[in-house]
């Protein structure tokens, strides 16, 4: 009966070692989640703090932090893995994402301070600041939901 088991074990574990590679062939490192929280890709892992992400080399020294998104901090710990460059752009456009929701909030702010008041071209100026700041961020947040849909696609 030992022996029946060993060998269910040794098939169940090349098979899972099998897809690992299946999936890292396609682009794609299969993430699993650690004891303290934090979600290890490859040799990386993402710790979320105070809001934002950051992630971590397996000597738990920091690669890139102060990641606004999720998706974000995902493909990048996946691109790292998979031993890519780290993509600027798609951190570049998550700081900018976090700028514009943080412009985004303080405009909304004012607007509803505002709205008892009579003066129309404080109302006005406020609102299209929040206009463009809203416009702003989606696009950076399309940016990076196209590479997140790529990586979530090959699932």
């Amino acid at each position: 009966m030992q022996k029946f088991q060993d060998q269910l074990f040794d098939r169940v574990e090349q098979l899972a070692q099998t897809i690992k590679q299946d999936f890292k062939g396609k682009g794609l490192m299969i993430p699993h989640r650690r004891k303290d929280g934090a979600v290890q890709i490859g040799t990386y892992s993402i710790h979320r703090h105070a809001g934002v992400f950051t992630i971590r080399n397996h000597q738990g020294k920091s690669v890139v932090s102060n990641i606004t998104l999720a998706q974000t901090a995902i493909v990048a710990a996946n691109d790292l893995a998979l031993g890519h460059e780290l993509d600027l752009a798609l951190i570049q456009n998550d700081r900018w994402y976090g700028f514009k929701e943080f412009d985004e909030k303080i405009a909304t702010c004012r607007l509803r301070r505002l709205k008892s008041t009579k003066d129309i071209d404080l109302v006005c100026l406020h609102s299209t600041k929040l206009g463009v700041a809203r416009t702003k961020k989606l696009y950076y947040k399309k940016y990076i939901d196209m590479r997140f849909g790529k990586l979530y696609r090959l699932v």
